[in-house]
């Protein structure tokens, strides 16, 4: 036969006596008989309704009941106590003061167990979940990730709204792509980022302290005294994202349902979302910064390998001429270009350019330019008029931003006559016999700035033993090691000054002079600011041999 159940009557329906009905009202070896309490609406009164079980207001009208076998008095009343001590029937026991005391003390200490232990398995059922999400996600992408998590604490913590913000280490501003365009507008941020060094508030607060941030009433919390809140705004939770004790970024969670605001368990939940997530968004963030290093590294392979294809293998062998030409980019790809152009006729068109931006896109426009020039080159008309379509063309083929200046001359063989047009180059340098120097100025603005500009023309007679040398602002512009001393212009016309007085008309001296008199302004970082700083030299030195 089945054991039979102990009758128990419960006075008091207060706390104590609430638990006491979730405890026993399940039992295989209990049976609740009545609850008791003089307030009608105490909670256990309100669960003992609701679970079927008879209530009353006066413990007497259940003394009589011959199935009753306990009763247990959480009242703490003395009187109580002694009334149902001597109004009892004799097999009946009382069970009050100390050992109620024992008993709820029982009761609580189950309760906090059932409640640690609930919790845990909340906290990794929340963190399995979540890794599960990210993993089902098969996303690297800082966005993807950032939507997972927000998504799982706001749904953890009961909010409708909340978001993921990481820090750009490079602009040190807040991102987010979590956040709806409503809220963006009630922050009034533009962009979708905040300054996070100098923004104040909420985000400063966490910024300052490194720590979780909790407030169930925004608009008179002390700590944001003078920051004027959304009025829908009436709960925040935000925690860090640490990693190796470095802040990188923000989780928040806001406007907790049902009016209660969040609680301490709130709190602890997202801190422990944020710790496990903290270094996958860091993570993610790499992966992007590597992936656009490794894009770029990609461009700028591309980049040289255009730029190397455009420039001349070798300088043009030309009888009484010995012409030089040589670049070097200040990174792996520079913006300068320099060509050498057979014409008909007897004649060497010879050009020095330098187009705005660096990489790819500057390369493109370098590939632009020198099919532009090639193109002009081949039509019989002047010099002048050949850079102003130079100039048209690439005013209406690029961005407003896109430009290029550029020295271009013709050399007539025969005659020994260079005619050029400067379109805003750097000026070269024409040294003739007496010691006399000239610079070729004579043109008009860069290239791609302004439609249909005028551009001017001039001729220069090379004589014996006269050295042109045309160069870019690369050479004038290098810093030497300590990046306080500019090359300058001054340097540069010394020594070309010396040069040509001890050096004139040999051929491979004016490119290797360059290069010897910028390593003695750098000194031993010379090597590293050729293949960072220096962009091009080149020079036309006349001979009659």
């Amino acid at each position: 036969m089945p054991e039979s159940k102990t009758n128990i009557l419960i006075i008091g329906a207060g706390k104590g006596g609430k638990l006491l009905i979730e405890l026993f009202y399940n039992s295989g070896t209990v049976n609740i008989q009545g609850v008791v309490d003089t307030n009608a609406d105490a909670p256990g009164m309100q669960l003992a309704r609701e679970l079927g079980i008879p209530t009353a207001t006066n413990y007497r009208e259940f003394l009589d009941h011959e199935e009753l076998d306990e009763i247990i008095n959480v009242t703490a009343s003395e009187s109580v106590q002694e009334d149902l001590l001597s109004r009892k029937p004799l097999h009946v026991e009382v069970i009050g003061g100390h050992s109620a005391k024992l008993i709820w003390d029982l009761i609580e200490e189950r309760r906090s167990m059932e409640d640690a232990l609930s919790w845990e398995l909340k906290v990794n059922a929340a963190i399995a979940e979540l890794s599960s999400a990210i993993l089902v996600e098969q996303s690297f992408s800082i966005d993807d990730i950032s939507h997972i998590v927000s998504e799982h604490a706001r749904r953890l913590t009961d909010s409708p709204f909340g978001y993921v913000g990481y820090i750009d280490p490079n602009t040190r501003c807040l991102v987010s792509t979590t956040l709806t365009r409503d809220i963006w507008e009630k922050c009034n941020v533009a962009d979708k980022k905040i300054i996070f060094e100098k923004f104040s508030g909420l985000w400063g607060w966490v910024l300052d302290n490194k720590k979780p941030l909790l407030t169930n009433d925004p608009a008179t919390d002390e700590r944001f005294k003078g920051l004027k809140w959304d009025q829908t705004i009436n709960s925040v939770l935000c925690v860090p994202l640490m990693v190796k004790s470095e802040l990188k970024g923000v989780l928040t969670a806001y406007n907790k349902k049902g009016g209660g605001g969040f609680s301490e368990d709130d709190q602890r939940l997202l801190a422990i979302i944020a710790m496990q997530s903290a270094q996958v968004i860091e993570n993610a963030r790499l992966y992007e910064e590597q992936e656009a290093y490794m894009r770029m590294q990609e461009e700028v392979r591309l980049a040289s390998r255009i730029q190397l294809d455009l420039l001349p293998k070798e300088p043009p062998a030309i009888p009484g001429y010995d012409i030089a030409g040589r670049s070097i980019p200040a990174q792996m790809v520079g913006g300068d270009y320099f060509d050498f152009i057979p014409m008909e006729q007897n004649h060497m068109a010879i050009c020095l350019g330098d187009v705005s931006g660096k990489g790819l896109p500057a390369s493109l426009l370098m590939a632009n330019l020198q099919a532009t020039l090639r193109g002009q080159s081949l039509h019989p008309i002047r010099v002048n008029e050949r850079v102003e379509r130079a100039n048209r063309l690439l005013y209406r083929s690029t961005d407003p931003e896109k430009f290029a200046t550029l020295f271009y001359g013709v050399l007539g063989l025969d005659d020994n006559k260079l005619t050029f047009s400067n379109a805003g180059h750097e000026n070269p340098y024409l040294f003739s016999g007496g010691n006399e120097t000239k610079r070729l100025s004579t043109g008009g603005t860069v290239l791609g700035v302004v439609d249909n500009f005028p551009y001017d023309e001039e001729v220069v007679q090379f004589d014996q033993g006269d050295v042109l040398v045309i160069f870019s602002d690369g050479i004038t512009e290098a810093f030497d090691k300590e990046d306080t001393d500019q090359f300058g212009e001054e340097r540069l016309d010394r020594f070309l000054r010396a040069f040509y007085e001890r050096f004139a008309g040999t051929r491979q001296a004016t490119t290797e002079l360059f290069l010897e008199s910028a390593k003695t302004h750098l000194g031993s970082e010379a090597e590293n600011f050729f293949r960072q700083e220096l962009y091009r030299k080149a020079s036309v030195t006349a001979d009659d041999d």
